[in-house]
């Protein structure tokens, strides 16, 4: 005997909702796909204010989707997502996540350099420094420019191991050709002499390939 009638059991909720990439505008979700005797056809993602209100956002045939950040409000910016069969079973819903809101800006990522600055050398009216660039990621750097800004007067003259160019109390420091790739966990150094005049304070501040670095 076959049972024909019809198909009435929901698809098992949708598990380990999490929020992954972010970005300035937008976020993605992502869950473990739900199971049904038939077959789950999609799902359907949900905001919820927190009080009352569920506003149904997207239907999705995958198990990602890559929400708009909400804007500011007094409320609070939950997500939640329930799964679909063919026969318009839905499933009870997952867990919820909290979104960042477009005025909350999203964490700066993990910083994969850190820059030694330390002057050699100094007199009145000039100084040597040296620059050390290490790679503190996992894969290499295949290409490098450092920028930082003088606190003082200071004027760059010569350098070596680097092009550095100045222009006014920023500084820009592109690899030569034999020392363009800084390996996972090594590092570069460059040096240059100057000239000053009212001070020679270090910079407190670099960053490699327009990301910031940390100062050490």
């Amino acid at each position: 005997m076959t049972d024909t009638g019809p198909d009435t059991t929901p698809p098992s909720a949708p598990r380990n909702l999490t929020v992954g990439e972010v970005t300035a505008s937008t976020a993605t979700l992502s869950w473990s796909p739900s199971t049904d005797d038939v077959g789950v056809l999609g799902y359907d993602v949900y905001r919820f204010d927190g009080w009352f209100t569920s506003t149904r956002v997207a239907t999705v045939p995958g198990t990602t989707y890559t929400a708009s950040l909400p804007p500011s409000t007094p409320l609070r910016n939950l997500y939640y997502v329930r799964a679909r069969d063919a026969a318009g079973n839905v499933s009870i819903a997952s867990d919820t996540v909290t979104l960042p809101t477009t005025s909350t800006p999203p964490p700066p990522p993990p910083s994969t350099c850190r820059v030694t600055y330390r002057n050699q050398s100094e007199w009145p009216g000039g100084f040597v420094a040296a620059v050390t660039i290490q790679n503190t990621g996992t894969t290499p750097v295949d290409g490098w420019v450092v920028t930082f800004s003088f606190p003082g007067d200071q004027h760059v003259t010569t350098a070596w191991n680097a092009t550095v160019g100045q222009t006014g109390a920023a500084v820009t420091a592109r690899n030569a050709d034999w020392n363009r790739v800084i390996a996972a966990n090594g590092s570069a150094t460059f040096g240059f002499q100057g000239r000053w005049s009212a001070s020679d304070a270090p910079p407190t501040g670099f960053s490699l390939n327009g990301a910031p670095c940390t100062v050490g």
